[in-house]
């Protein structure tokens, strides 16, 4: 995934986030489309909200204020562009562009936001989602999901085989997926509950990353964190093979053996398999604690 972070921010100094005073002007388009369209969105200021409808018709309707002069809708059947347009050669412009779309169930969407949430539902393409400022919520049955935001929080409700989810100073919640799994952040919690995986790449700085998914028979599961701890809640009958260490933090597992202190040095390190061994679960930690939760256990402790 391409990061807009340097460019975003060079606009958004350029650019005044506050809506200017004065009526908000109504926008309301539409253009023929293919199913399989590939939409991008570009806004500044304001909110983006794109929903899948069973017509073969690219709908914007929403409100521009401030400076804003108008949202240029651009391209082909196949590829459109809709972008939100300040005033040229102005230094100091400001204004919010709240913009709610319609594209087909079989879209692709491409976002890009400064100062933006985004809410995406009912569709089945790929969606490539991000932002500066702003939150992230997906629910619908995507085919591929990529979503990266940097103050915000992700929210994925949609059942999904390839999901990619970064964020910076927020907590990312996944469920209904399943298949291929990455999700990276800085200071949120990463909070996953879904599907069946196959491949699983969790990793955080100081927020806890709780997972409580299926590992199919050949899986791999990475997860690392710094100063959070990590709770796996897997089914009684997982086949796995197990290899936990933690540098000062503790292991608690409810599969079997404890962990042992390190022969060298301050932590602990354990490794262990249950049934034929077939996915491989490879955890650490720095200060964080790992803990292995029978599945049936954590769900009546909820």
């Amino acid at each position: 995934m391409k990061t807009l972070l340097l460019r975003s921010l060079c606009i958004a100094g350029a650019l005044g986030f506050a809506a200017s005073a004065g009526s908000a002007k109504p926008i309301q388009e539409k253009r023929p489309v293919d199913e399989d369209v590939l939409v991008t969105v570009k806004n500044v200021n304001g909110t983006v909200t794109i929903e899948g409808w069973n017509e073969k018709q690219l709908e914007v309707t929403g409100t521009l204020s401030g400076d804003i002069e108008d949202v240029e809708i651009s391209g082909s059947s196949s590829r459109m562009t809709i972008e939100v347009q300040f005033p040229r050669h102005t230094r100091h412009s400001s204004g919010e562009a709240d913009l709610d779309i319609k594209v087909p169930v079989g879209a692709g969407v491409r976002v890009e936001v400064v100062n933006c949430p985004i809410s995406i539902s009912k569709l089945r393409g790929d969606l490539e989602l991000e932002a500066v400022n702003g939150d992230i919520a997906i629910a619908g049955e995507p085919a591929r999901i990529e979503a990266q935001t940097v103050n915000g929080k992700i929210e994925i409700d949609a059942s999904c085989a390839h999901v990619d989810a970064q964020t910076v100073g927020g907590r990312i919640v996944i469920r209904g997926a399943q298949g291929d799994l990455t999700a990276a952040t800085v200071g949120g919690r990463i909070q996953v509950t879904g599907g069946k995986f196959e491949r699983v790449r969790l990793s955080s700085v100081s927020g806890t990353i709780d997972f409580g998914g299926e590992l199919a028979g050949k899986a791999t599961f990475e997860g690392e964190s710094h100063a959070g701890d990590i709770v796996l809640h897997l089914p009684d009958g997982v086949s796995a093979d197990f290899d936990v260490s933690t540098f000062s933090g503790d292991i608690d597992n409810d599969f079997g053996p404890t962990g042992a202190r390190r022969e060298y040095g301050p932590g602990r390190e354990l490794t262990f398999s249950t049934g034929d061994g077939d996915a491989r679960v490879r955890l650490s930690t720095f200060s964080g604690d790992v803990q292995l939760t029978k599945k049936a256990q954590a769900e009546s402790e909820r």
